[in-house]
């Protein structure tokens, strides 16, 4: 089986090898990898974390485990190890892809995936970046917010505040004060924007610092409140990006 996919996660197996899990478009592949290990091994450089390969499989007739026969390295991405904020993240990426991932939206998670990395290499600002993945996760996951217009009366006028309770925007007539919390325009023309807007044209915008990191970390709470999954690079991701 020949199958192109991203390597997001990679365990010692043995005393040479390792064992993989490769996320394609058809959903994630765990695979043994033998010999990798070695210093000569050919196999070496396109089995490392995050690194996006062409990969040939064939299935154990004993086991039924899938080993890789032989790989190509389609996106190097060695340069970006000595980065922390991008590996953490890499890492916080493929926590919430992982997830989230199903037969049924495997192959739009690994096209997000596949741009946020590629985005990532290209050096695209990382705030921009985790405020356009976890927005395009959340609606992957089926929560996405109504920001068309008012949640509870649904007019598209003076709208004041959001409400993550109410799934939301809402309009300065709905609004109730020991409720909600009232934002500025630019943090709801923000939200609108992410929500709306294609992954790829979302991360080549100027966007406001404050506002961003203020929406990136609601909309974090938003999913891991109703999701009941919280990423265990989260609080590190946090302190790296103060």
């Amino acid at each position: 089986m020949e199958v192109e996919g991203i390597i997001i996660s990679v365990v010692p197996y043995k005393e040479t090898g390792v064992i993989g899990n490769l996320l394609t478009n058809q959903g994630l592949i765990t695979f043994q990898a033998h010999g990798v290990m070695k210093i000569n091994s050919s196999l070496s450089f396109v089995t490392q974390l995050y690194t996006k390969i062409q990969a040939e499989l064939v299935q154990s007739s004993k086991s039924g485990h899938y080993i890789l026969k032989n790989a190509r390295c389609a996106q190097d991405v060695r340069h970006i190890y000595g980065n922390l904020e991008m590996m953490v993240t890499l890492g916080f990426f493929v926590e919430l892809s992982r997830n989230i991932l199903d037969g049924t939206n495997s192959v739009d998670v690994y096209i997000l995936l596949n741009e946020a990395i590629d985005a990532i290499i290209k050096k695209k600002n990382l705030l921009t970046i985790r405020l356009a993945f976890v927005s395009q996760i959340i609606i992957l996951s089926g929560l996405a917010l109504e920001i068309t217009e008012c949640v509870r009366c649904h007019s598209k006028k003076e709208i004041l505040a959001l409400s993550f309770k109410d799934g939301g925007f809402i309009c300065k007539n709905c609004y109730h004060a020991f409720e909600d919390n009232v934002v500025n325009t630019t943090y709801i023309k923000l939200t609108r924007f992410v929500f709306i807007t294609p992954f790829k044209e979302v991360i080549n915008k100027n966007l406001p610092t404050y506002e961003s990191t203020k929406l990136f970390t609601n909309l974090c709470h938003f999913l891991f409140e109703q999701s009941g999954f919280l990423p265990q690079s989260y609080d590190l991701l946090l302190k790296i990006q103060k």
